[in-house]
């Protein structure tokens, strides 16, 4: 009986012992188990993290890259429109009802006009073709109009008449159009009439194939001796300052000449028009197609009119060192007479009873 008594005791103990082992050893997976979750999820969090930093990145690449695209957009918007600033823009379109040949702005503001027959009469704006007063006294059939202030006009017409076998004449106002001085002794036909003034007393206005020069208001004209082949004149541009004097006459086909001795001698330059616009040539109006105008001694601009296989256009040419090369600008769309202010600043256009005007950039000029 002790003997069974000890062996139940063994037993019992050896049970005991076996359920602390496993005891023991299901602590230890249980514990294993969590130390691998533990590394499971701190794998997880590795992953991640390395996901957040991929995605940090990402985002900081992203907005960086945004804001690199931001800048140069940026940069680019302000190259465009710094761009904007030194192009043509159409300040003022009109539809005028008197008869018009030639028109021309000085600025926004004041502007002449000048038409065909005994109708076409001289009308002047002050408030950017708002209103139109008709100077009475002008005549008609006006080929050419200068404006070298907002006091003094210049106008090349028949003005008398209304048989193209009138002569025509020479005319200054010194009132912004309101009055017109008598007609000079110089006589007009009915044909394109370009002139070009620095003020009351100095110009060249060309006729029929001949320049001529007054330096005294019209009171005498000396002919200026033209450079050999130049052919049909279609404009012609004075400039002096001090002892800095040029002339220059643009031929039909696109050769500037240009005198700095008043015609004993002259130099040439082919404007860049079959370069640039290949079927085009300057086109053929009753009022002028071409103005010219220098502003020192280096830089010139040539506006005209082409037409040719393609839409016509307005067109610039700019140079900077006296008419060596050339670059060129697109002014608009449209064909007609043209005419450039004094400054370079705006570009008058009309054709079939519309007025455009031109403005380059955004500076502000006085009148």
């Amino acid at each position: 009986m002790k003997y069974l008594r000890a062996k139940v005791i063994t037993i019992a103990v050896l049970c005991i012992v076996v359920i602390g082992v496993l005891i023991g050893i299901l602590v230890r997976l249980n514990k294993d188990g969590k130390e691998k979750e533990v590394l499971i999820e701190d794998a997880k969090n590795t992953d991640d993290l390395t996901e957040v930093s991929k995605d940090i990145d990402d985002i900081d690449d992203s907005e960086e890259s945004e804001d690199i695209a931001s800048v140069d957009d940026s940069d680019a918007q302000d190259i465009s429109e710094a761009e904007n600033k030194e192009a043509w823009n159409v300040t003022l379109e009109l539809n005028v009802k008197q008869p018009v040949r030639m028109a021309a702005f000085l600025n926004e503001s004041f502007g002449i006009t000048g038409g065909f027959s005994g109708a076409g009469k001289t009308c002047y704006t002050t408030n950017g073709g708002e209103s139109w007063t008709i100077n009475e006294g002008s005549g008609g059939c006006i080929f050419g109009v200068e404006i070298v202030d907002s006091n003094i006009v210049w106008i090349c017409g028949k003005m008398t008449g209304m048989s193209f076998r009138t002569p025509g004449g020479l005319r200054m106002s010194t009132d912004g159009g309101k009055t017109l001085g008598d007609t000079l002794d110089f006589k007009t036909g009915p044909s394109t009439c370009p002139l070009s003034f620095l003020d009351d007393m100095r110009g060249w206005v060309s006729q029929d194939g001949v320049i001529s020069e007054t330096r005294d208001g019209g009171l005498n004209f000396n002919e200026i001796k033209l450079p050999e082949g130049l052919g049909k004149i279609a404009g012609i541009g004075v400039y002096e300052a001090g002892d800095d004097f040029f002339g220059s006459v643009l031929s039909g086909d696109g050769i500037l000449y240009i005198t700095k001795d008043h015609g004993e001698s002259w130099t040439d330059s082919a404007l860049p028009i079959k370069e640039g616009y290949d079927g085009y040539k300057i086109g053929k109006f009753e009022g002028a197609s071409t103005a010219i105008r220098f502003f020192d001694k280096d830089n010139a601009l040539a506006v005209m009119s082409l037409t040719g296989k393609e839409e016509p256009l307005i067109i610039g040419f700019r140079t900077s060192d006296g008419g060596m090369t050339w670059s060129d600008e697109i002014i608009g769309k449209g064909q007609g007479s043209v005419y450039l202010s004094p400054d370079g600043c705006y570009v008058t256009g009309y054709y079939n009873k519309n007025v455009t005007v031109y403005r380059y950039g955004m500076k502000d000029h006085d009148e």
